[in-house]
């Protein structure tokens, strides 16, 4: 006696995904990177990765050694001086716990708080400049940083 059963369907096979193919999903703010230029210990190495899971869907972005050896960083220590250095600038937050990796949250609002309260508002600066006498026009910066601001 015959099953008059269909054999069951194969979904079709996926093509697997080759780093070749990845990219890094924007927008990308430009004010970010260039702080993050400015940052010291593979930061910038760092940022890439960030934004990359951002563009994925991760966040908060989990943070481990070995997901970033393809990123240039090597070590725990020079994980650790790169989100501590991202930290500083006013990037990232990072939620840290005892027996678990870190995770990031990306600081996507351009807030003046992050440089140190200091009063950099353009109008601000040429006028103090014009009451010294000084018709020069200067770009102020970032306390932080150290990135020209608009």
């Amino acid at each position: 006696m015959r099953s008059h059963r269909k054999p069951p369907r194969t979904p079709a096979p996926q093509r697997p995904s080759t780093p070749a193919t990845w990219f890094i999903r924007g927008p990308v703010r430009l004010w970010w990177m260039q702080r993050a230029c400015f940052c010291k210990a593979k930061a910038l190495n760092l940022a890439t990765y960030l934004w990359f899971r951002y563009g994925c869907g991760e966040s908060p972005i989990k943070v481990t050694p070995t997901r970033l050896r393809s990123y240039g960083i090597g070590t725990r220590q020079a994980l650790y001086r790169a989100l501590e250095s991202l930290e500083e600038a006013g990037l990232v937050e990072v939620d840290r716990a005892r027996g678990r990796c870190a995770r990031v949250k990306l600081v996507l609002e351009q807030c003046d708080a992050a440089e140190g309260g200091a009063d950099n508002s353009k109008e601000d600066h040429q006028s103090k400049e014009k009451e010294n006498g000084k018709d020069i026009r200067r770009v102020a910066t970032t306390a932080k940083a150290g990135i020209p601001r608009r």
